[in-house]
């Protein structure tokens, strides 16, 4: 469940993980003066994506 044991040790183990891709996420948008930055891969509702507009590979390389 929610408040198990495999669940507080996910949460241990992935939350590092978050804060860092998000501070990468936060510095490349301000960097470049982005209003917005949006999640494809979970976003349902986006119907196009052009790879002009897709950062993704930037923000792996700040995590380097």
């Amino acid at each position: 469940g929610e408040n198990g044991t495999l669940m507080k040790k996910r949460i241990e183990l992935i939350k590092p993980i978050q804060t860092k891709v998000f501070a990468a996420i936060e510095k490349y948008a301000k960097a470049n003066g982005y209003d917005l930055v949006l999640d494809k891969a979970s976003n349902a509702t986006m119907l196009y994506c052009s790879e002009a507009v897709d950062h993704t590979q930037k923000i792996i390389e700040l995590l380097k």
